[in-house]
């Protein structure tokens, strides 16, 4: 589990995830009890939907008109089935397990960004021509594209502030170290520049505030704090010019969107989503089936007159196949309306028993759900990781009902 949470924010081929995968399944098959991990899944009812919809992918086998993109895309996501899974039917964890795995993943992903920036350093001083530090150019890693490694960093930095304000370390070294991260990785963020992940981190640090101060009844730290950390989160926006870029370019499309503008373009992912519809029309109930989905909204791409520039070039959005930049449509496309709901049930089903998870197992899946809106978080190996992941230590590990007394340590996460 240590391993998992310590290669996660930097996925190298030879340090690769899928070690700690194989570590934490063999552990659970050596410690399997067939009739306590029976009583788990029945009572576990996120296990429910999340083998539900692994299973509809498996069944959309006999309706996909592609086949090895189908195996392809099955093997992609079996780690979120697996995790939850064997974590949901294994013995609780005890809460200093849950603290030492979710701050290994955050000081690792802190430790990631402080890497990357040393990388762009070294870059810049080969070829000065180029931006090390802005948006794609910066996060140097093959399997971990800008948008989900920024997903990284907030919830990176939500877990350390949730432990720095419940241990209040008293040791300057500690207080650096923590200091030292929350720098790191909101100076990612911000290099990154996914507006998205922006605004995540915006709606993240309100809820957080909330929560913070409505546990303390303190109402007007509440609202001094909730206008500080925007005003915080809005300045820097303003004033970094990698964000400042991302901010322009928004009010440019939109102006586009609006037709009071033809100087510039508007973003891909208004054709793609308008395409997307038109896909989940021909399919509403069955979908397309795994790894069709994207082929058909290709066809509809290519019928789109829009031209884009990439520099000087102008291309077609036809001229490149894209997946649906929205995991719920990703997902009604392919495995129909059951897909869909399956999939928003494993989000919302904790909200609905409020109360019954830890914090950062609410915050995990708000973060998550966000994500979602602009990015097919769950077609790539850097999202269905860091889903099954944190959904399995959060969300399913949390229901199980039985625990071995090497583990009676067992606290409720507050």
């Amino acid at each position: 589990m240590i391993y998992f949470a310590a290669v996660l924010p930097f996925q190298f081929r030879i340090l690769s995830p899928t070690i700690g995968i194989i570590g934490i399944l063999l552990g659970w098959l050596i410690s399997f009890r067939f009739t306590q991990s029976l009583n788990c899944f029945k009572k576990n009812q996120p296990l429910w939907f999340i083998t539900g919809l692994y299973i509809l992918g498996a069944l959309s086998y006999f309706y996909t008109e592609d086949k090895e993109t189908w195996g392809r895309l099955m093997v992609l996501k079996m780690p979120t089935l697996l995790l939850p899974l064997a974590l949901g039917t294994s013995a609780k964890f005890g809460q200093k397990h849950y603290k030492n795995w979710l701050l290994t993943f955050a000081y690792a992903t802190a430790l990631s960004c402080l890497v990357l920036f040393l990388i762009g350093v070294y870059r810049y001083s080969q070829d000065p021509s180029q931006n090390y530090f802005y948006h794609q150019n910066f996060v140097a890693y093959q399997l971990i594209a800008v948008h989900y490694f920024t997903m990284y960093c907030i919830f990176s930095f939500v877990i350390l502030l949730y432990y720095y304000i419940n241990s209040r370390p008293q040791s300057l070294a500690q207080k650096a170290i923590y200091m030292l991260s929350f720098a790191a990785l909101a100076a990612a963020l911000y290099a990154g520049a996914a507006r998205m992940q922006i605004a995540t981190f915006s709606i993240s640090m309100v809820v957080f505030i909330t929560w913070h101060f409505y546990k303390n009844k303190s109402w007007k730290k509440l609202i001094v704090y909730q206008v500080l950390a925007l005003g915080g989160i809005s300045g820097l926006s303003l004033l970094i010019p990698s964000s400042q870029k991302r901010i322009i370019e928004t009010y440019r499309e939109w102006m586009v969107f609006e037709g009071r503008s033809t100087a510039y373009q508007t973003n891909h992912r208004v054709f793609i989503w308008r395409d997307a519809g038109k896909v989940i029309g021909d399919h509403p109930f069955s979908g397309t089936g795994l790894g069709s989905a994207d082929h058909h909204l290709h066809e509809y791409l290519k019928l789109e007159t829009a031209e884009f520039w990439r520099g000087n070039k102008p291309y077609k959005i036809g001229s490149i196949k894209y997946n649906y930049h929205n995991e719920y449509l990703q997902h009604w496309a392919a495995l129909g309306v059951f897909g869909f709901l399956l999939l928003v049930s494993c989000l919302i089903w904790p909200f609905i028993k409020m109360g019954k998870y830890s914090f950062l197992g609410y915050m995990m899946l708000l973060i998550l759900m966000i994500s979602f809106i602009t990015e097919s978080m769950l077609e790539r190996q850097a999202g269905t990781l860091f889903f099954a992941f944190f959904y399995a230590i959060l969300i399913a590990n949390h229901i199980n009902t039985f625990r071995p007394s090497a583990l009676s340590d067992y606290k409720k996460p507050t």
